[in-house]
């Protein structure tokens, strides 16, 4: 939500479009496929879509990155390790919205969102500039506006840039950082909510509704395959540092004892 809502692309790319250098201090890092907090899997079920168009995504999941990230911290302040490097998508990771829309996978009864949030330069008068001054032109008048940018999807839908979760390592559907208004204020995006669509269970199922993508099934084939999928995601994740062994633990037994192909 943050590249949908927030401009998140000019901590990277500037008004025209060029690439941003980041200081060697400095790390920016992405949650593939997150709302403003949240996503969907194993430790986090969906939620009511409320005044979205479709299932959001709750809070649940939100600790799970973020745990593993406050200790990399602490082992940079105090300790002098170096964080992971920077997994944020660059310029190569980023679309247009129309770019966006034409690479989305086929999911019934799901469209991606045809408006954004963009940012123009406002013209308040000749008597002010960057650093204020007297407001002479009220409303303002609007100047150019900047190129804002999304993450480019991947097959699944999430962007294929940012630190892919155990939540978009080992999905149980797709999580992607924005959601729609239903009614009257359709199409405008909806708060910082992000969506969630679950994949078909059978590869028939998924070929009949006209999915492009994987179903669980073709992913797992069972439970058994789900469950070990899970562990090895959230082995790498360890040993990434974007995810605490304890954690890893608790997702691995969530799995085995959840009803996913069984």
């Amino acid at each position: 939500m943050i590249f949908w809502q927030w401009k998140a692309t000019l901590n990277v790319v500037d008004s025209l479009g060029n690439p941003i250098p980041l200081p060697a201090n400095l790390r920016l890092y992405f949650q593939n496929g997150f709302g403003h907090i949240g996503g969907v899997g194993l430790l986090a079920p969906p939620q009511p879509a409320g005044i979205c168009q479709n299932a959001t995504q709750g809070i649940a999941a939100a600790p799970v990155t973020l745990r593993a990230m406050v200790r990399v911290m602490d082992d940079w302040a105090d300790r002098g390790v170096s964080p992971p490097d920077s997994n944020y998508p660059g310029k190569s990771d980023l679309v247009t919205l129309q770019d966006y829309r034409a690479m989305f996978p086929t999911i019934p009864g799901v469209q991606p969102p045809t408006v954004m949030n963009e940012i123009n330069v406002f013209n308040f008068g000749p008597l002010f500039n960057s650093q204020g001054g007297n407001q002479t032109i009220l409303p303002p008048l609007l100047g150019p506006r900047y190129q804002v940018l999304v993450p480019k999807p991947s097959a699944d839908g999430p962007g294929v840039a940012g630190i892919k979760t155990i939540f978009t390592r080992a999905p149980i559907g797709t999580n992607v950082g924005w959601n729609i208004r239903s009614g009257s204020r359709a199409p405008d995006l909806c708060s910082l909510s992000g969506s969630f669509f679950p994949f078909a269970a059978t590869m028939a199922q998924r070929l009949a509704s006209g999915d492009s993508r994987l179903s669980l099934q073709e992913r797992y084939g069972d439970h058994q395959g789900f469950v070990a999928a899970v562990k090895f995601a959230a082995r790498d994740l360890v040993a990434e540092r974007f995810m605490l062994q304890e954690d890893a633990n608790l997702v691995a037994i969530t799995a085995f004892m959840s009803d996913v192909l069984r």
